[in-house]
């Protein structure tokens, strides 16, 4: 399984990052929680050894940033809204996440 991960800059707004993540089956947990917040997924918890961490490591070996807490999660699969973000995460082998990383201060 490859990771890609893509920085995009949009304007000069929140950093906006895409992760590719691969399950090995359909029953594979992505072993994440999230929190619904106007639409969007805000990530609560990443746990060891789901199909979310894995995707981190890879990310990480490539050099790129892998999902944390707190990020927000905006588009899976072109789904935009999160009841459909999270139908994609239960039904897709192969998930495409678009997420934002809040600065905090």
């Amino acid at each position: 399984a490859t990771t890609e991960i893509y920085t995009l800059s949009l304007h000069d707004a929140l950093p906006i990052y895409q992760i590719s993540i691969q399950k090995a089956e359909q029953n594979d947990q992505l072993g994440m929680d999230v929190k619904h917040r106007l639409g969007r997924l805000v990530v609560l918890a990443i746990r060891r050894g789901g199909a979310v961490d894995r995707a981190n490591v890879m990310a990480k070996q490539q050099g790129f940033p892998g999902m944390q807490v707190n990020d927000v999660i905006v588009e899976v699969n072109g789904a935009t809204l999160d009841t459909g973000m999270v139908a994609a995460c239960k039904s897709a082998l192969v998930l495409n996440v678009t997420f934002i990383r809040r600065e905090h201060s």
